[in-house]
């Protein structure tokens, strides 16, 4: 089956005829264009749902302007380009030339490989770079003496009275974690904390 091209881009309403004319020196057919209009909130991208849902199959050629038109965050568009590499989708990007000047089918199925792989070793460095600054922050923190994570629970007043009751069998876990408003395994946890600390 011969691939087919489609042409996608996400623009503000001023720059969408503009987007048009551009599709169309590419050699754009009116109905292979599907354009989003983003506002100063980000954009449902309604017509590139469309396109994925029943337009797109595998081999066809993607067009778009930019990476970044895909999706407004770095997570959706690792999601996005998982989905076009998943699905055989050629991609095309007007900002890297490279993706626009392959001559045969090949050619354009391999920039599109080297494409996807580039972006994926981008992404995954930048999780890594990520990771690693959130673990120095952490780690600096505790070195002040800063409690990360959630302030533990108060064990109130009535916690000691509970746990001899309940060691003398008094009343149940359930009925002294009632009594204190936590469960009864935070309440077991108490006396377990409380006796090792004995």
């Amino acid at each position: 089956m011969e691939p087919r091209s489609f042409y996608y881009s996400c623009t503000p309403e001023a720059d969408r005829e503009t987007q048009f004319e551009s599709f169309r020196s590419m050699g754009a057919h009116e109905s292979e264009i599907f354009i989003d209009v983003c506002g100063h909130r980000k954009s449902s991208r309604s017509s590139l749902a469309m396109l994925k849902r029943i337009g797109l199959r595998e081999g066809d050629r993607l067009t778009i302007p930019t990476l970044y038109c895909l999706s407004d965050l770095k997570k959706g568009l690792a999601d996005e380009l998982n989905w076009l590499r998943q699905h055989g989708i050629q991609l095309r990007i007007a900002d890297i030339p490279m993706t626009m000047r392959c001559s045969d089918e090949t050619e354009q199925r391999l920039a599109s490989e080297m494409l996807y792989q580039v972006i994926d070793a981008t992404v995954l460095k930048e999780r890594e770079e990520k990771r690693q600054k959130q673990s120095e922050g952490i780690r600096a923190a505790q070195e002040k003496g800063v409690h990360i994570g959630r302030k533990p629970m108060e064990r109130g007043a009535e916690f000691e009275t509970l746990k001899q009751q309940w060691q003398r069998g008094e009343v149940s876990l359930r009925e002294a974690g009632r009594r204190l408003g936590v469960t009864h395994q935070t309440f077991k946890k108490w006396v377990e904390e409380d006796h090792s600390e004995r």
